[in-house]
Order: C-alpha cells, then sequence, then structure tokens
C-alpha cells in the first residue's frame, strides 16, 4: 500500500509539473499576444496622433494665412514684398521648429512607454517563476518530511514488534519455569508415594512424566 500510495504521488507530482509547463506555455503565448496587440494599438495611435498633427498643422497654416492676408491689407505701402517674405520664412522656421520639437518629444514618450511595458513583461516573468521555484521548495520539503515520518513509523512499528517478542518469550520462559516447578514437584510427589505406596503409579506414568521433563528446555 505504501508502494501504491507513493507511486500514485509520482504520478500525481508528474501531473502538476505538466500542467504548470502547460500553463506557463500558456502563458508565454498569452504575453506575446499582448506584445503583438499592444504594438498594434501602439501604431494606431502614432497614426492618429500624426493625423491629429497633420490636421493642427493644416489649420494653423490656413489661419496663418488669413492673417497674412489681413496684416498685408493692414500694412498696405508700409512695408515691402521683401520684408513680409522674410517674416513670412522666420515664422514658417518657427513652425517647423515646433513640429519637429512635438514629433521628436512623441517619438522619446513612444520609446519610453514601449521600455515601461518591457519592464512590467519581464517583472509579471520573474514573478511566474519566483512563483514556481517557491512551490518546488514547498514540494521537495514536504515529500522530505513525508519520509521522515514513514521512517520513524516503521522504526517505532519495528520497536514495538521487537518489545511484543520479548515480552512473548519472556511469558514462554516463565510458562515454562513454572510448567518444570510443577512437574518436578508432581514427581517428588509420586516418588514419596512410590516409597509410600509402591504400587500407586504405574511404571508407564512415571516414564511418561520422565520424558516431558527431559523436553523441558534448560536455561
Amino acid at each position: 500500500m505504501e508502494k501504491a500510495k507513493e507511486k500514485m504521488k509520482r504520478e500525481s507530482d508528474a501531473a502538476n509539473l505538466q500542467r504548470v509547463a502547460e500553463q506557463n506555455v500558456e502563458h508565454q503565448k498569452f504575453l506575446e499576444q499582448e506584445k503583438v496587440r499592444e504594438a498594434l494599438a501602439m501604431r494606431a495611435l502614432e497614426a492618429q496622433w500624426s493625423e491629429v498633427l497633420d490636421k493642427q498643422e493644416r489649420q494653423r497654416d490656413r489661419q496663418l494665412k488669413q492673417t497674412y492676408s489681413r496684416q498685408a491689407k493692414q500694412y498696405g505701402t508700409a512695408a515691402t514684398m521683401q520684408e513680409e517674405m522674410q517674416r513670412i520664412a522666420r515664422e514658417d522656421e518657427a513652425r517647423a521648429d515646433r513640429h519637429a520639437k512635438e514629433l521628436e518629444q512623441a517619438a522619446a514618450k513612444r520609446e519610453a512607454d514601449q521600455t515601461n511595458e518591457r519592464r512590467r513583461l519581464q517583472a509579471e516573468c520573474l514573478d511566474v517563476l519566483s512563483i514556481q521555484v517557491r512551490e518546488k521548495q514547498y514540494r521537495k520539503h514536504s515529500e522530505t518530511e513525508r519520509e521522515q515520518m514513514v521512517f520513524q513509523r516503521e522504526e517505532r512499528d519495528m520497536k514495538q514488534a521487537e518489545l511484543a517478542d520479548a515480552r512473548r518469550r519472556e511469558e514462554q520462559r516463565k510458562r515454562n519455569h513454572q510448567y518444570k516447578a510443577e512437574l518436578i514437584h508432581q514427581m517428588q510427589l509420586q516418588e514419596e508415594r512410590k516409597v509410600l505406596e509402591p504400587y500407586l503409579m504405574s511404571k508407564a506414568e512415571r516414564q511418561m512424566n520422565a520424558s516431558l521433563l527431559k523436553k523441558l528446555p534448560a536455561d
């Protein structure tokens, strides 16, 4: 029964390890799918953000053109065409610089978000591995305790069996002594009776008692 229980325990542990391995594979697939979904979502956000920036840029261009038109009407002959073109060029350059900075900031934010997401996934994987290591250590500790309990129980049973056998031998020895003493006493009585009444006990009875006395174990 102990061997059968041990076999069942090993089979259960093997099944548990198999389930843990399958769960790890499923978890890894889930993490990869999550990574793909997050990458797709990030690209969609980048496209949406780029579209928003383009729309804002077009709107600023329209507003700037309207402003230029109003200013040109207001300036009239006060400003020359060259000055107006230089001003427009400066504003265009400043606007281009702002747009470049915005794109640079968006790229830096996107890279930071990706780095943080990778760190989060790595932390989750480490947590899963840590849990598996703790479970393995717990199973090993439980197995050691169970083996110790089985060994102690077997040792206790052997000691109890030895004590019971010693008691049985002692009781048998006492019974033999008692039987021997009773037989010797009976023989003495028979000897006395033989002296007093020679024909009270037959020769066969005396021979039988003598043979029984010889069969008793010697101390």
